[in-house]
């Protein structure tokens, strides 16, 4: 009697396992050609709240990109204007060794 108790959490356990449905497949990524698109209509509602929405997230990437597009011009501005100053030191520096040797 003894050895059946212990043998039922196995057996419980067992079941449990043999119960489970089998691990589905993974469903589509977005984009694959194994996605599939729908035709759902919007509410009007919530179209009416959406689109301001839309509007907003729209007008703010368009003005970090203008933003970013005007510090990388800055900034290759910046690094135009170090390069020309570092040639004009470094012919400064070969003008004042010539004159050196020659005096």
């Amino acid at each position: 009697m003894r050895r059946v108790f212990q043998q039922l959490p196995l057996l419980r356990e067992y079941q449990k396992l043999s119960l489970k449905e089998p691990p589905k497949p993974p469903s589509p990524k977005p984009g694959s050609d194994e996605w599939v698109y729908v035709d759902q209509p919007i509410p009007h509602d919530a179209a009416n709240i959406l689109f301001p929405q839309w509007e907003l997230v729209e007008d703010s990437y368009l003005n970090c990109a203008s933003i970013l597009s005007r510090k990388s011009e800055r900034r290759g501005k910046q690094l135009s204007d170090t390069s020309t100053l570092l040639k004009r030191i470094s012919l400064c520096s070969y003008r004042d060794r010539i004159t050196s040797r020659h005096s």
